[in-house]
């Protein structure tokens, strides 16, 4: 005879569709599994990886306090801010997006419970409604055409075919149209500082209208700030590195007292590159990039212009 407590048990789990929802977790499981598993994609088919959840049951999934998902992701930067934080347990990692077949292939490793990695950034390859809402929304999209150290292609930059890039120049507007029609409740975008100089200040300038101007029952929906940070003020790594950030969130989620206003990151103190560096060791080669090699060049230059003015006559 069966249990009466777990016959009970089972009628409440009938009823409450539990069981339905782990079995069709499974079968999603399933699917991931052999998406995952399939080297080269179907043509328009393998836009997206859906890989199996570190989580089988989708009552656990549910008690995530918010979701996360990103663009152009390299190697999950939204993630390890999280991880550093000590939320990312509280996160689930809805989506994420990268060209890059190698960098795509870290990101799985480091991230393997991210439900959906997009093959590509751009909605020219997914349709919109494709891509999933989130409570967070992180993008970086491509610097080159908005590098002063490259040809500034701007919005015409088509990439390369080693690149995989279609239409590089552009997915910066890929990322707005998401913001603009999934509203997430909060955003970070980050560029290369040459977006707002020049010929691309008057895209850059369109950008952050474009996130103003987005409404909710008539009245602005964001509260939009951006400025220029370097990693070598904020970051405690010898690396000199601005970059623009734009930030975006609710203005329902922000203190009425306190003026919609975003706390930026304080300066923290340089640390010695001496704590980088192991004594007595050379570099074994020279970088491989033509920016990498000029960059080394010129710091070399510098640090010998510094020692000869310092050194007693």
């Amino acid at each position: 005879m069966e249990n009466p407590r777990a016959k009970a048990s089972k009628r409440v789990g009938e009823s409450s569709g539990c069981s339905k929802r782990l079995a069709a977790d499974e079968s999603v499981q399933r699917e991931g599994q052999k998406f995952a598993r399939a080297t080269e994609p179907v043509a328009r088919q393998a836009l997206s990886i859906a890989k199996a959840k570190a989580e089988a049951s989708a009552l656990g999934r549910a008690h995530k306090e918010f979701t996360v998902g990103s663009d152009c992701s390299g190697l999950g930067a939204e993630m390890f801010g999280l991880k550093c934080l000590g939320i990312h347990h509280r996160a689930r990692h809805i989506f994420a997006s990268e060209s890059c077949a190698r960098t795509r292939e870290v990101f799985i490793n480091n991230w393997p419970w991210c439900e959906i990695v997009f093959l590509s950034c751009s909605l020219l390859d997914r349709p919109l409604s494709s891509v999933p809402q989130v409570d967070h929304y992180v993008a970086g999209p491509p610097c080159q055409p908005y590098s002063q150290s490259g040809l500034r292609g701007g919005l015409q930059d088509r990439g390369t075919a080693v690149n995989g890039f279609k239409n590089r120049g552009s997915v910066i507007l890929d990322v707005v149209s998401y913001i603009v029609n999934r509203r997430p409740k909060t955003f970070i975008l980050e560029e290369v500082v040459g977006l707002n100089c020049g010929d691309t200040k008057v895209l850059f300038d369109k950008v952050i209208n474009m996130l103003k101007q987005v409404t909710c029952s008539g009245k602005p929906l964001y509260h939009v700030e951006w400025k220029v940070v370097n990693t070598a003020d904020i970051g405690k790594i010898p690396q000199n590195r601005p970059r623009i950030y734009v930030v975006g969130a609710w203005r329902s989620l922000l203190a009425e007292g306190e003026g919609c206003t975003f706390s930026w990151p304080e300066h923290v103190k340089h640390p010695k590159l001496s704590a980088f560096l192991k004594p007595n060791t050379a570099p074994p080669w020279m970088p491989s990039s033509r920016t990498g090699v000029d960059n080394l060049a010129r710091l070399w230059n510098a640090a010998w212009e510094s020692t000869r003015r310092t050194r007693p006559t």
